[in-house]
Order: C-alpha cells, then sequence, then structure tokens
C-alpha cells in the first residue's frame, strides 16, 4: 500500500498569505536542513502563518524554556500539529537554541531509529569537537556515517547484542547532551518504529539537563488509541506539557478567510465551519477551492460551498484511513455516508446489514479512530460533511443503491416516516415513483408548517424530473414557485414556471402558473413590469374568483417604478 501524503505537513492554522515563495527552511540558527527541519509547502500553496493556536505557541514556549521539557502534541490528521511546530521553531523565545526535526514514516519495514537518526543526521555542525564528546557516542557510527569525522574513535566491539543496544541509547543520550541548549522534535511517533519507541522510554527517565523533546501524534493512528504518549512518564525533574488541538472556532474561520482575500457572511462562515469541523487543513483547501470560483448571478459562497468537491489531498488522507478498517467498520463506515446525517446504532446496524455483535465491535473501532463521532443522543457521524462525502463517493455504485434502498426499508416503518430523507434514498435508489411522492409530501410538510425554504430546497430537483409527467411537473412548479416567495430557489421557481408554461395545459392551469410567477417577478429589482404583465395576463386566464382577486390585488400595489398611472393600479 502506499504511503498517504501526511496532511499535517501541509495543513496550518491559517491561510494568511505572506510571499509568492513556496519553499521555506525552518529559520534561526541551529536548524538542520537535511534532517526534515526545511520542508517546502505544496505545490500551489501558500505559504502561512497561525490563527487561533496563539494560546497554543505560547504555552509550547513557556514549557521549553524550562528544560529538561518533554512536549506532546496531539492532534488528528490535518489540525495543523506540523505547522505549529514550525511556528515554534522560528519563535524569537529559541534564539540560539539548536533544533533539530525529525519525522517517522509509515513502513512496512521501519528504519531502526529512523526519526532521530533523520534529526541527527544533518546536524554535523552543531556538534562540539570529538574530544568534547563521551566517548560512548562512538557507538552511533553505523547509524549516522554523516557524522564520522564528529564523532569519538570506534569503541572496541561490545561482549553481545544487548550491551551493543545499551551502548547505542547510551551514545544518543550524551550526543544530545552534547548539543548544549537543544530542541528534538520528533513528528509522527504514531509511526515510530519499536527501536525509537525503546529509545524514546529511555530518554525520558534521562533527559539531558538542556534538552526540550517534543512529540507529535495522531490518537487514531496509534496501535492503541487510549494510550498515553509518551508510554512511560518523565522524571519528576522534568517539565511535561501535552497539548491537544482542538478544531478552530468559527470566528477563527472567518479570519482564515479574509487572510484568503475572501470576505464570507456568517452564513457562510457557519456554512464553511460546518462543511470542513473546523479542521485547519479541511478549511484551508476549501478556501483554495472558493477563491478559484467565480461566483455569478448573484450565487452566494454559502450556496456555492455545497457544490465544492472533496479536496483531492483530504480525499486521499480519508480513503486511506477507512481501507485499514476492519470489514464490520468498513460496512458501517459506509453505511453512515450515505445516510448523510447523524444516525443511531440501530439504523446503522440495518443499513449495513451487519448483526447487533458485529455492528457494536464495528462502531468501536470507529469511535476510536475518531473516524465517527457520537453525539449527545447516541447518534453518529463524521467529523465533519467533507469526510463523509469522500466516503461515500468512494463507494461503488450496485453496493451504494444496496445501500440505499436499505434505507428505504427501515425509514418506511418508522413513525412519523422523515420524508425529506425519505425522498433522498429514493432518488438515489433509483426508485424515481417513490423519489416524487415523497418529495412532494415534504414540500407540503414543509409548506404547512411554513418552512418554505426547506420546502424550496425539497423541490428544485423534482421539478425538472422528465419522468414526472407534465401534470405533475406543473403541480410541483407551482408549488416551488409559491415557496420561493418568502424562501429561496427563487431562480429555480423561475426556471421550472416557465418551463411549465410551455406545455399545452387549459387556461386555468396556466392562469394559477402566471400568478404564481407574476408576483415571484415582481420580488425582484428589474423585473416589475415582467411580472405586471403575468398577473395581467393570469386574470384573464383564472376561472376561480377568489384566484383572479388574488391577481388583480397584486395588480393593484403601487410598486412600478414607472411608466404606470395611478388609475391603472386602481
Amino acid at each position: 500500500m502506499a504511503v498517504a501524503t501526511d496532511p499535517d505537513q501541509a495543513a496550518t492554522a491559517s491561510v494568511v498569505p505572506q510571499s509568492t515563495d513556496l519553499g521555506a527552511a525552518v529559520p534561526g540558527s541551529g536548524a538542520a536542513p537535511a534532517s526534515g527541519a526545511a520542508r517546502s509547502a505544496r505545490p500551489g500553496r501558500i505559504p502561512s502563518t497561525t490563527v487561533g493556536r496563539d494560546a497554543e505557541l505560547r504555552r509550547l514556549c513557556d514549557a521549553l524554556a524550562r528544560p529538561p521539557a518533554l512536549v506532546a502534541i496531539e492532534g488528528e490528521a490535518g489540525m495543523g500539529k506540523t505547522r505549529l511546530v514550525r511556528e515554534l521553531l522560528a519563535h524569537a523565545d529559541l534564539a540560539g537554541t539548536a533544533r533539530l526535526v525529525g519525522r517517522s514514516a509509515r513502513l512496512r519495514k521501519p528504519l531502526p531509529f529512523g526519526p532521530v537518526v533523520d534529526a541527527l543526521a544533518g546536524a554535523p555542525h552543531l556538534l562540539p569537537t570529538p574530544a568534547e564528546l563521551s566517548p560512548v557516542t562512538a557507538a552511533l557510527r553505523p547509524l549516522l556515517p554523516e557524522l564520522a569525522d564528529r564523532l569519538p574513535p570506534p569503541l572496541d566491539p561490545a561482549g553481545n547484542r544487548r550491551q551493543e543496544r545499551h551502548r547505542i541509547f547510551r551514545g544518543f543520550r550524551d550526543l544530545l547532551a552534547g548539543l548544549g541548549s537543544a530542541v528534538l522534535v520528533l513528528e509522527d511517533v504514531h509511526w515510530a518504529d519499536a527501536d525509537t519507541d525503546e529509545l524514546l522510554r529511555f530518554l525520558i527517565g534521562r533527559m539531558p539537563e538542556r534538552l526540550g523533546l517534543v512529540l507529535t501524534y495522531r490518537p487514531e493512528d496509534l496501535a492503541d488509541p487510549t494510550a498515553p504518549v509518551p508510554a512511560a512518564p518523565p522524571a519528576g525533574d522534568v517539565t511535561h506539557l501535552h497539548l491537544v488541538l482542538r478544531p478552530l472556532e468559527p470566528t477563527d474561520v472567518a479570519h482564515l478567510a479574509r487572510s484568503a482575500g475572501l470576505r464570507l457572511d456568517r452564513q457562510a462562515v457557519d456554512r464553511l465551519h460546518d462543511r470542513t469541523g473546523g479542521v485547519p487543513l479541511a478549511v484551508e483547501e476549501t478556501l483554495a477551492q472558493l477563491r478559484d470560483l467565480p461566483l455569478a448571478n448573484g450565487r452566494t459562497a454559502a450556496a456555492a460551498l455545497a457544490d465544492l468537491p472533496v479536496p483531492p489531498s483530504l480525499r486521499s488522507l480519508v480513503r486511506e484511513r477507512v481501507s485499514r478498517l476492519g470489514a464490520a467498520a468498513r460496512r458501517l463506515v459506509q453505511a453512515a455516508a450515505v445516510l448523510a446525517g447523524p444516525a443511531s446504532e440501530s439504523l446503522l446496524t440495518r443499513v449495513a446489514g451487519l448483526s447487533p455483535t458485529q455492528a457494536t465491535a464495528g462502531l468501536v473501532e470507529l469511535v476510536r479512530r475518531s473516524v465517527v463521532r457520537p453525539d449527545d443522543r447516541q447518534r453518529y457521524a463524521f467529523r465533519h460533511t467533507l469526510a463523509q462525502q469522500a466516503v461515500r463517493e468512494s463507494v461503488l455504485e450496485p453496493v451504494r443503491q444496496r445501500l440505499h434502498r436499505r434505507a428505504v426499508q427501515v425509514m418506511r416503518a418508522l413513525d412519523p416516516p422523515p420524508l425529506d430523507q425519505l425522498a433522498y434514498h429514493c432518488r438515489a435508489a433509483g426508485l424515481t415513483a417513490d423519489w416524487l411522492r415523497y418529495a412532494e409530501a415534504a414540500a407540503d410538510h414543509a409548506l404547512a408548517r411554513g418552512d418554505d425554504a426547506a420546502a424550496a430546497q425539497v423541490l428544485h430537483d423534482v421539478v425538472r424530473c422528465p419522468d414526472a409527467g407534465p401534470e405533475t411537473r406543473a403541480r410541483l412548479a407551482f408549488k416551488l414557485g409559491r415557496a420561493a416567495l418568502t424562501g429561496t430557489g427563487y431562480e429555480a421557481a423561475l426556471s421550472a414556471l416557465r418551463a411549465a408554461l410551455a406545455d399545452p395545459f387549459p387556461a386555468p392551469v396556466r392562469g394559477q402558473l402566471r400568478l404564481c410567477l407574476g408576483l415571484l417577478l415582481r420580488t425582484r429589482a428589474g423585473s416589475a413590469h415582467d411580472g405586471w404583465r403575468e398577473l395581467a395576463q393570469a386574470v384573464t386566464e383564472l376561472d376561480c374568483p377568489n384566484t383572479a382577486a388574488l391577481a388583480m390585488a397584486g395588480l393593484g400595489l403601487p410598486y412600478l417604478p414607472d411608466g404606470a398611472h395611478v388609475e391603472d393600479h386602481l
């Protein structure tokens, strides 16, 4: 299996444009450019600084100011751990401190001491002379040939393998001590090899006095997501900080949008936050998509967000995580993806086609791996819409249709049945007649309770269905037009009403459609005269006195900006 691109390497807590330079090394004296401390931004991305992480950065600096210090930075994929580390290493508080960075990789056969060797290999200029180093550091020569001329002469062979291993552990500790004031960052220790795990246990119990050790990890990718990191507690004289990165707040998302050159209203910010869950990687990449999207015909940013595809890097991340789940967990996560909203364990179990025992075990795995999360009503859903969308799009069409059909079967038995959800699942399952029936029922229910916006949303696609028949389309177009008068879907309603008027309906039906079209047109600047003409013709076609009176009342209101005398309105 190919190793997925690490999202935290590109994830940021902001998208503040700084320059057009797409690559920058970790600044400051003592950085080790070959160690992974020099990382380029992803092509096409804009270098950025943090937003919403000031408190975390301050806590990191305060902890490292009191060495020896051990810091663990916990955060799910895309939460911005690497970005925060970059800001830390560039901070003025670390001036004069040697800074080294190593990263674990997800390999089938991990390299021994991989991230520590990665960090030290590019730092020969930071070491004192061989005479100033402990003789035991020579045990590292086979692991660090790049430092051979900076290490003491080779040691005599050890008596056995255990003694040789002990020499290596002591050699790493003494080499780090020889750096003086230093910060060693080891990223992605959830993928660390067994040798590195053992070395960390050794170091944490014997920390060099002037060392700050920073570990970053994803809890969901640990062998045991509930296990502490580091596994061994530090000694009593070690400053210890465990920092958990949380999603960004809507105010931070708004700040990011402004930093990207986008002025979003409150509705768009809230929708962006809901869509991304406040995960910095998801926010940043969605903003980049939105920034490149032209908005025409008065379309709002909030509306445009719903049609954006899942960013490629986020899609790869989500699918790679799902591929490592067990069979029952994968079936549950596919069911959750097609349900497109919080769902109970019972609903997920039945849609996934699992036994209760299988479902419980699979759901435990999903929660432990942070793929889905429970809410306060014991329903389960993805952290954000983009993750759900990425999984749904990965489900093959025959499997997806089967899941939607199961959802229809389950929801039909509910009392009361969720009409809007049934309409959605019937359409996705290819049950067109049932889709039309449930959609109209859902719209009627929404109109009855005064929720015109919900009615317009459910009718938006139904009125354009070629299988609906002209009479059904005309009836639904009228309802959509009525909903659009006070709700949303103005353009869709205009299109549907005009399309219905192209069919050869009897005059009273055409009159009703014209009445709705005229009332709709007069609500928009520049369309008042068109609305007047439609209402005037509707009066001649309507055969119901009450409905004709409504059209006349519309003609009587003096709303035309010009061209109509008061006597016309009278």
